[in-house]
Order: C-alpha cells, then sequence, then structure tokens
C-alpha cells in the first residue's frame, strides 16, 4: 500500500522537529536574564497606567506588568534611573537569579550572567558537536531508516 505523498510528510514532519529543536535550545538564552524597566506612579495613578508599572507601598514596589500580573519587590533589590525626567524601576528577572546563580544586586551582575551563559553554550556545542560524528558514523552503518527510529526511541525515552 502506498500513501501518495508520505516522502514530502516526512521531510516536513522533520523540518518541523528541527525548528522545535532550536527554538527549544534558544529558551535559554532569551529566560537567563531580563532587565525589565516599571514606570513609577503614584497609588492614584496606578490604575490608569496601562504598561508596566511599579508603586512604592513601604519597602516594598508592587510591579504591575502589562498583561496584569503582579509581584511585590524590596526597595534593596530593584535599581532606579531615570530617562527624559520619568523615574523606572528596573527589576531584573530571570532563571539566572532565580537559580542563585547570579545576586541581582551585584553591579557586574550582567556581565556574569553572560559570562555563564557563554560557559554553558560552549559546552553543549562541543557536545552537540560529538554527538553529530557519532550519530553520523552510526546512520552510516545502520542506514538513516533506523537511524532515525533509533534516534527518536532514545530521545523519547529522555523525555520521561
Amino acid at each position: 500500500m502506498k500513501v501518495k505523498g508520505l516522502r514530502w510528510m516526512v521531510i516536513g514532519l522533520i523540518m518541523l522537529i528541527t525548528i522545535i529543536n532550536y527554538l527549544d535550545r534558544g529558551t535559554l538564552n532569551y529566560m537567563w536574564v531580563a532587565n525589565i524597566d516599571y514606570h513609577l506612579v503614584s497609588e492614584a495613578d496606578a490604575s490608569a497606567d496601562k504598561g508596566n508599572h511599579a508603586v512604592l507601598a513601604g519597602e516594598q514596589y508592587i510591579l504591575t506588568a502589562a498583561n496584569g500580573n503582579r509581584d511585590s519587590v524590596s526597595v534593596a533589590n530593584v535599581q532606579m534611573k531615570e530617562k527624559n525626567g520619568v523615574t523606572f524601576v528596573t527589576n531584573r528577572e530571570g532563571i539566572a537569579i532565580d537559580l542563585g546563580l547570579i545576586d541581582r544586586n551585584d553591579p557586574d551582575a550582567s556581565q556574569k550572567a553572560k559570562d555563564i551563559l557563554g560557559l554553558i553554550t560552549i559546552f553543549f556545542m562541543i557536545a552537540y558537536g560529538i554527538s553529530q560524528l557519532v550519530s553520523g558514523k552510526l546512520y552510516d552503518k545502520i542506514g538513516c531508516r533506523k537511524g532515525f527510529f533509533w534516534s527518536v526511541l532514545v530521545w523519547g525515552r529522555q523525555m520521561h
């Protein structure tokens, strides 16, 4: 039984897997560290501001994102800056801070975060290159069909 267009469906699936793989690898870079600016407003003006805004409440800033998410951050954990006469509260966020790899109050935090991400990327690329050599030799010996079958099987077992 022949399925019409099977070859193109398989090529499409391989392309989709490749796209997902590259998006997945890029996720770490996007989530690593981000400096999020919040417009500092008074409590009376908070309801009118639809963008990211911050309200000082005692020793805490109540940070409200444009999508409505709220977070409470200590005054000591944010940085203040002024642009064109407007005051902004800058909150460092990201998984590097959440994992405790860098301290959000460290003035060199951005550079340290870049250095750690660079090391992670280098080791990933070395492992990626080695795996390409190994899988290439394996595919040459057993063929593409069996090689893809075993790759998907091994990859699927790693995800569980």
